[in-house]
């Protein structure tokens, strides 16, 4: 999805104390040219204010950041073979 987007640069900021953040940043830069940290707290690094598109799910970084992108809502719905399944409020009360 994000080939597709076509952006000028990629960082991935991983949380460095999860356990395989490490093995995941190896993984992602054999796959793609993008910068991979791995920093203590991504949410105090993520949303700084500038010019970057930001993708979190994270209310305190979208709070504070410009602009910003639902990364996983763009790619479930560019994906093949992807189901979604609609989830409605049932009634309320007990049964």
């Amino acid at each position: 999805m994000l080939d597709t987007a076509g952006p000028a640069e990629v960082t991935w900021y991983l949380d460095a104390p999860v356990s395989n953040s490490g093995r995941l940043k190896v993984m992602i830069e054999a796959v793609r040219p993008w910068r991979v940290e791995l920093v203590p707290d991504p949410d105090k690094v993520i949303g700084v204010p500038g010019d970057a598109v930001v993708a979190s799910a994270d209310s305190v970084v979208l709070d504070r950041c410009g602009a910003w992108m639902n990364l996983a809502r763009a790619a479930i719905a560019g994906g093949e073979g992807v189901w979604v399944v609609e989830m409605e409020q049932g009634p309320a009360g007990p049964a």
